[in-house]
């Protein structure tokens, strides 16, 4: 089952990276609003993944340097560039493969129970929660693009 996950993690990172390198500069920080903008969901997709994983280290930044804590509240003035993005979503798919591959699946869950009663529970929450934002992502490129984006899904499904 350990792979099965993985693997459905490996083409999320792959869909999540393309549609984040879809983006125009202009587009990833003003498609959208408020929260939903492609910079601050991109944020909150890998965020909220390192909760539910218990990873606190911080968010590489492009020149190598950590910068953004694991816990940093999104406002008005956040900004984090596309470059740093991928960036973590590189280093993110390598620590959920480790993460699967040294986990418990029925491990009983006392940390987030509106998961479900097993650490699998919030493996099935992560992937859920992670497609729901990737979804909403794709939909601002393509509406950024007027109906032009490519069909990521489509191209990363091998």
């Amino acid at each position: 089952m350990k792979e099965n996950y993985i693997k459905q993690f490996e083409q999320f990172y792959r869909m999540f990276s393309d549609i984040v390198n879809g983006f125009s500069d202009d587009a990833w920080v003003s498609v959208g609003h408020k929260l939903t903008v492609p910079q601050k969901l991109s944020f909150h997709i890998l965020q909220s993944t390192k909760f539910y994983m218990t990873d606190t280290s911080n968010f590489e930044e492009c020149n190598g340097n950590t910068g953004l804590c694991h816990d940093y509240k999104i406002d008005n003035n956040f900004s984090i560039k596309k470059e740093e993005i991928i960036i973590n979503i590189k280093k993110q798919y390598e620590k959920i493969k480790n993460w699967i591959e040294n986990i418990d699946l029925n491990e009983k869950n006392e940390k987030f129970p509106w998961t479900g009663k097993d650490i699998e529970s919030v493996v099935i929450f992560i992937s859920r929660h992670s497609y729901y934002h990737l979804g909403e992502l794709n939909c601002l490129l393509n509406e950024n693009l007027l109906g032009e984006g490519d069909d990521f899904f489509a191209h990363n499904i091998w």
